[in-house]
Formats: structure tokens, C-alpha cells, sequence
């Protein structure tokens, strides 16, 4: 089951989304509810760490630019860890329109890295 939880990691707070193993429709429940929890933090401070182990049709992929441009107002950077081929054109193709704040990692520890010095 999705949940959102925020962690702490050397004394910053991060937001971690774990989609793994989510059908595509589970994945756009579980963004619209990611959505919910990012649009009540203050402008530019999220830190999100998503773990992007789940299954993509095109109506999630649509959801996820959707929700990336929801996001954009509230996000201070955004690590992705574990993305498959498809989901890291996305990601490349989010961040050409205007999120450079996001990147791709293949170990969750030097995503948390990474959030933390941003």
C-alpha cells in the first residue's frame, strides 16, 4: 500500500514516495495522493526521494508529467531512485521543461545524498 512519509536524513527533511510494485492505475492513485501531501508544504521546500519501481502505461506517464508540473511551486529537488529505461526518458524529457532540480540515482543513499546538499 502507498503511503507518504517523510524521513529525516542528517537533519533534513525528506519526503519519500515508494510507487514499488504498483499497477499503472495504483501508480495514478498514489500520485494524486503524493500531490495532495506535497501541496501542503511551503513553497520551494520539499525534498522528495521517490522510488520508482512501478509499472508505466501512457495514462500514468501522463499523470507523472501532470504531477511533476503540480509539484514544480513546492519542490526544492527531486531524486529518483531505481528508474527504468522509459522512466528515465520521462524524467529527461520533465527536466528539459524546466525541472532541473530533478535526478535519477540507482542507490537510495546517494539520492538522500544528494537531496540533502541541495
Amino acid at each position: 500500500m502507498f503511503a507518504p512519509v517523510f524521513i529525516d536524513h542528517k537533519g533534513h527533511r525528506i519526503l519519500r514516495l515508494d510507487y514499488s510494485g504498483l499497477s499503472p492505475d495504483q501508480l495514478v492513485g498514489a500520485m494524486r495522493e503524493a500531490m495532495r501531501v506535497v501541496a501542503l508544504q511551503p513553497p520551494g521546500s520539499v525534498r522528495l526521494l521517490t522510488i520508482a519501481n512501478a509499472l508505466l502505461d501512457e495514462r500514468s506517464a501522463e499523470a507523472i508529467r501532470r504531477y511533476a508540473r503540480h509539484n514544480k511551486p513546492y519542490v526544492r529537488a527531486s531524486a529518483l531512485v531505481g528508474p527504468s529505461p522509459f522512466q528515465k526518458v520521462l524524467l529527461l524529457s520533465i527536466k528539459v521543461q524546466g525541472r532541473p532540480e530533478l535526478e535519477a540515482f540507482d542507490d537510495e543513499e546517494k539520492a538522500k545524498d544528494w537531496l540533502v546538499s541541495h
